[in-house]
This record gives C-alpha cells, structure tokens and sequence, in this order.
C-alpha cells in the first residue's frame, strides 16, 4: 500500500460517497434553477439563490489578479492531464499494447473524459452566466458548474492517488502533500475572484468531489487481488 492508497475493501464506500455526492450535485442544480431566482446578473440574466449570490458577488467584485491566478492554475490541471496521457502513449509504444498500459492511466482517462463529458453538457445547457462580464465578452459566459473548481479537484486529486502506483518513488509522497494546496487555492481563488457566483463554485465542488470519489471507487474493479 503507497501513500494515500487504501485497501480494496474501501472501494464500495468511495462508490457510495460519489453517487451520493452526484445525486447531492444534481439535487443543488435544480435548487439553483428554482429557488430565489432573479434578474440580478449582467445584462438582466436570471440567476438562483439569489439572495446570498448577490450578496457575495458584492462583496468579492472582480479581481483580475486573482482570475489570472486561477486560470493559472487550471493550465497546470491541464498539464497534468496531458502528462498523464503522453505517459500512456509511452507506455503504449514501448509494450507495443493498449493492454498492458497500466491500469491506472486507464482510469485516468475514464475520468477526465468524464469531467470533460460534464462539462461540455452544462456548456450547452446553462444554468447560470458569469456575474460580471470578462474583457472582451458582449455577453457573459456560462458559469455553472465552476468548470475550473471541478477540474482542480478531480485532477489533483486523482493525481495524489495516482502517482504512487506509477512511480513508487519517495519523492511522490512531497507531491501528495502538496497537491491538495491548488484544489484550495482554486475553491477560494474563483469566489474572491468574482467571476462565479458562490453557487457555481458549490457545485464544482459536488461535481469534482463526485467524480473523485467514484474514481477512487472503481479503479479496483476487477484487478486481482494481492496475494498474502
């Protein structure tokens, strides 16, 4: 066992909390398109919970230094993904077999192609715009989920779990350690930053943990069981 691994009997509790944490995602979704809503957004757009939502969105006004940090941040998320991939394309050409790339970059790549999926669903199917519009925007942008927040968190922290099992090398453990730090940085970063309302980031967090968990759930779905 490495690091922050666990034993496979976890795995049916981690597949508990991520469908629980999706239904909870789902739930606060229609919460957030039924409940307090009203005009307060950029151009006259509707947004739910709108009480605390303008509220905060008052408090915490757009902030370009902190969106620029954020989006730093989501490339570094970006660039994990695409390291991970070039590992699997390595691993590919040397063991000349899709079947013998590890396991886990397998349900790696389940899993961002899950977040993407989500993603990509709530790009088209708005359920809140950006309280404030960007430079260079006419209108604003969809905001919900906080794609940014579900990203660092599902990235990250698939990576913490991951990489003792590819590597098995010491300095994986300083990585774990710190990983965590950007998932935080990225919660807090996009609500003080102003260009999410607080529900967004809410549920980025449902949706990011969700998938996280459910990852941690699955990735042991049919490997054999270690010998004593």
């Amino acid at each position: 066992m490495n690091g922050f691994d666990f034993p496979p009997a976890a795995g049916r509790w981690f597949r508990r909390i991520g469908a629980a944490l999706l239904l909870l995602a789902l739930l606060w979704t229609v919460l957030t398109v039924t409940v307090d809503v009203a005009d307060i957004g950029p151009m006259g757009t509707r947004v739910g919970f709108s009480g605390v939502n303008g509220q905060l969105a008052r408090a915490f006004p757009y902030d370009e230094t902190l969106y620029l940090v954020t989006q730093a941040i989501g490339l570094c998320a970006l660039a994990v993904v695409a390291a991970f991939a070039l590992l699997g394309l390595v691993q590919w050409i040397r063991r000349r077999s899709l079947r013998r790339v590890d396991r886990e970059l397998w349900a790696l790549g389940v899993l961002y192609a899950a977040t993407a999926a989500l993603y990509l669903f709530f790009e088209i199917v708005v359920v809140n715009y950006r309280p404030v519009l960007l430079p260079g925007e006419t209108f604003p942008a969809a905001s919900y989920p906080s794609s940014h927040t579900m990203l660092a968190i599902v990235v990250f922290g698939s990576a913490a779990f991951a990489l003792p099992r590819l590597f098995r090398r010491r300095f994986c453990l300083v990585l774990q350690m710190i990983l965590p730090l950007p998932m935080i940085a990225m919660i807090l970063g996009r609500v003080h930053a102003g260009v999410h309302w607080f529900t967004d980031v809410v549920g980025g967090v449902l949706f990011g943990l969700g998938l996280l968990m459910l990852y941690l759930g699955l990735r042991d779905v049919g490997r054999p069981k270690p010998t004593e």
